[in-house]
């Protein structure tokens, strides 16, 4: 704001000597006091660019100084962090491989399991169904030897008749 105001004056005082030296009746005083303006308007000119200068001084020495500040931070991380995040990375991939392969036998294991569990449950199945096949042929064994109602009648006739013949 302040650098603002200073180029603003600057401004200002070219510009006052251009209509001084425009509204003057007299050319010796006309020219006169163009000089002066232009005399103080360089002046002020001036000591912009000696702020100007030294400002752009500040920022190239911030600028060198973050600079070696990074390039020891570089130096630092390639000599000391950037090998043990390597060694990390190294474990960690080791570590990764490891259960991986873990994982993998035991994905093995799982499947033998499960086909020795398919295959024993096929097993239990078939079982199953001859243990039902046997019992409906049993069941209409026995359905045969059920009498029918003619043969109940038959026999109930035949054993009233032997209770009668006691």
């Amino acid at each position: 704001m302040k650098l603002l105001l200073r180029r603003w004056g600057a401004l200002k005082c070219l510009i006052q000597a251009q209509d001084d030296a425009a509204s003057s009746p007299s050319v010796v005083e006309d020219d006169m006091l163009a000089v002066l303006g232009r005399l103080e308007c360089d002046g002020q000119l001036q000591q912009l660019l000696a702020e100007e200068r030294m400002r752009c001084d500040l920022h190239r020495g911030n600028y060198q100084r973050l600079k070696t500040e990074f390039m020891k931070w570089v130096v630092v991380w390639s000599r000391f962090f950037l090998p043990y995040l390597c060694s990390q990375f190294a474990f960690l991939s080791c570590r990764v491989q490891h259960q991986k392969q873990s994982f993998a036998s035991q994905l093995a294991s799982t499947e033998t399991a499960r086909a020795a569990a398919q295959e024993s449950s096929l097993r239990v199945g078939e079982r199953a169904r001859e243990s039902v096949q046997g019992l409906r042929e049993r069941v209409r064994e026995l359905a045969e030897k059920v009498p029918t109602e003619a043969e109940r009648e038959r026999m109930r006739t035949q054993v009233e008749i032997k209770m009668e013949a006691r």
